[in-house]
């Protein structure tokens, strides 16, 4: 008996007929690299998610059929991969953002974040390396919203380590994923803005903590641990933070937490005026400044649990390949890689695992994310899927 032919496929740019607000995709969505962005199925939620795609996504045709093939990737309704997993928390928070800017805001927003932190909660628990490694390398996304699903990240992690009870977890969570809710609509402007910021924009910063604090009052946050967290995560140890200048043990240990999360997070991305630390110089520098503006305590757990060489952060190896770190190792000195590049500079499709305690491929240094811009679509490449939350 003849087999069928294999149908040749070709790649072809999304129609944007075929890719609406509220509608299922109608085939699966990969970029230039043949990286996979998206599933057949997955409902698009926004205008920014159909715009994204629109402008880097590829579909596979056969040459037989003018319509996207099934089948390229299956998983079970309980994953999502883990560049879904990052739209979905991106879409959600953008949705609670949008409710709070809305007339009937109160109890709703309180609970769409609320859920919002438990399922971050749910996915730290699931596979903390896949979500820390995602949120690292997630630096072309808008940074009113990675930025702060990325402190609730560590927030969660560092409360966790520390001995904090889960529902307190969860109002850090909560609070962490509003912190800057007063400037979120300046932030944008702010981050790409070319030159550094104004004494008058810095002016406005230093106000955000007592809008934020406003706003999710107003919207029925009772919670003294999330209004704490909000208010207070600008303070500093030695009285130099803002808004009341509080010292030590007077700052709530929440929102001494947030303050080590919110600093880190902020160094590595980059703006427009100035390139992004690599993570080890920004765990250099808030290690520096233990006991004098940041809980030397807390400096410990975070170090201890993100690791030496985070997940996510890009390395050079001895055999001058690029590898991002996958997973904190035992031995913090030698983390789990795999390589993307290779020595000669073209991208390894799929990515390559290194043995770091191996000669060959030791760590030499730690690079800056602005070289490898493309390996934010080797999310799925890197870690498994994670366990499917709610879409919306």
């Amino acid at each position: 008996m003849n087999k069928p032919e294999t149908p040749v496929l070709s790649v072809r740019p999304v129609k944007a007929q075929d890719v609406n607000v509220g509608k299922q995709l109608p085939y699966s969505v990969y970029d230039r690299q043949d990286n996979l962005l998206l599933r057949k199925g997955f409902v698009i939620a926004n205008e920014r998610q159909r715009d994204r795609l629109l402008e880097h996504g590829l579909t596979r045709h056969s040459d037989e059929s003018n319509t996207g093939i099934d089948g390229e990737i299956t998983l079970a309704s309980n994953r999502l991969t883990v560049s879904e997993t990052i739209e979905v928390l991106l879409s959600r928070l953008e949705h609670a953002y949008r409710i709070l800017r809305a007339h009937d805001a109160v109890q709703r927003f309180p609970f769409e974040i609320q859920r919002l932190a438990l399922d971050i909660q749910f996915l730290c628990q699931s596979n903390p390396d896949a979500l820390l490694g995602a949120m690292q390398i997630s630096h072309d996304l808008p940074y009113g919203l990675i930025h702060p699903l990325h402190c609730a990240v560590l927030c969660e992690l560092i409360a966790k380590r520390q001995g904090m009870p889960q529902m307190d977890r969860l109002a850090l969570v909560a609070g962490a994923v509003s912190h800057d809710i007063g400037i979120t609509q300046l932030q944008e402007r702010y981050h790409e803005q070319k030159e550094p910021l104004t004494e008058q924009q810095w002016q406005r910063i230093r106000r955000h903590p007592l809008e934020s604090h406003k706003l999710i009052e107003g919207a029925g946050v009772d919670n003294p641990t999330w209004l704490n967290v909000v208010y207070h995560h600008h303070e500093r140890l030695d009285g130099s933070g803002y808004p009341m200048g509080l010292k030590g043990d007077a700052i709530p240990l929440a929102s001494r937490i947030l303050a080590i999360a919110d600093i880190y997070t902020a160094m590595i991305r980059p703006r427009l005026y100035r390139d992004a630390f690599v993570a080890r110089d920004v765990l250099r520098s808030i290690f520096q400044d233990r006991g004098k503006t940041v809980d030397p305590q807390l400096v410990q757990i975070f170090i201890r649990e993100i690791g030496i060489f985070p997940p996510g952060a890009f390395v050079r190896l001895k055999n001058n390949e690029t590898a991002v770190i996958q997973q904190r190792g035992e031995d913090p000195s030698a983390p789990i890689v795999f390589s993307v590049q290779a020595s000669n500079g073209s991208l390894m499709n799929p990515p390559r695992l290194r043995d770091t305690k191996n000669d060959l491929f030791a760590i030499l240094s730690m690079l800056p994310h602005r070289n490898h811009p493309l390996l934010y679509n080797h999310l799925n490449a890197l870690w498994p899927p994670l366990p499917a939350i709610a879409t919306q």
